[in-house]
């Protein structure tokens, strides 16, 4: 195992997860910002698991439109659902900081892990991670109005941010609501309106209770 590895395994306590057996086929690989670990429909050779940095899961409509379906930190895998399900990349990956990836083989999961528990545990928390999520993200679509989960939005950034006054990226913040930057603009306005929050240059003060 190489010293940058080895130095990843160490710093996620990681070593337990894999058999010494499989080590030599592992491999790290890095993405700079705004660059994709993979694209929808494409054919994924390997599982990836998040070593360092932060991904999002994208969905793209065919007008071109994107949604933000999740986003991906440390110990998170990509293609664990995919492998299973014999399927091609359901969604696009993208790097949304500099990100560090574990690259695991197909062929090495299929002759050390497949058998070994301990990876096998991770990959069912991720998963059950994803469906769980997934289960949520889709009941708040059906039961709560999109301006109600714009606030429960700000709230997450302003917890984040760990300030009333909050950085928003509007092309994000549309994306991750599944709504137009313009839609978003007017329920700024709306919350605004009823005193929610207020708006300053491109900062949001949020005016309800967070914390």
């Amino acid at each position: 195992m190489d010293d940058k590895l080895q130095y990843y395994f160490k710093k996620n306590q990681l070593l337990h997860i894999f058999p010494e057996s499989a080590l030599s086929y592992l491999r790290l690989k890095s993405y700079a910002k705004g660059s994709y670990l993979c694209h929808a429909g494409s054919d994924l050779q390997s599982i990836y698991m998040v070593m360092d940095g932060k991904g999002k899961v994208i969905s793209v409509s065919e007008n071109g439109e994107q949604a933000i379906i999740s986003y991906l930190y440390c110990y998170d895998l990509v293609g664990d659902i995919e492998y299973f399900s014999e399927c091609p990349a359901l969604h696009s990956v993208m790097a949304d900081t500099q990100l560090v990836i574990l690259v695991i083989p197909a062929s090495t999961f299929k002759q050390y892990l497949k058998d070994w528990a301990p990876f096998l545990t991770c990959m069912c928390n991720s998963m059950a991670k994803k469906l769980y999520s997934s289960s949520l993200a889709k009941a708040n679509h059906l039961l709560e109005t999109t301006e109600t989960q714009l606030l429960q939005y700000l709230a997450e950034l302003s917890k984040a941010q760990n300030s009333r006054v909050i950085s928003l990226n509007r092309v994000e913040a549309g994306q991750q609501l599944g709504i137009s930057v313009r839609h978003l603009r007017r329920l700024l306005g709306q919350l605004e309106d009823a005193g929610e929050v207020e708006r300053i240059g491109r900062s949001i003060k949020l005016l309800f209770p967070v914390f």
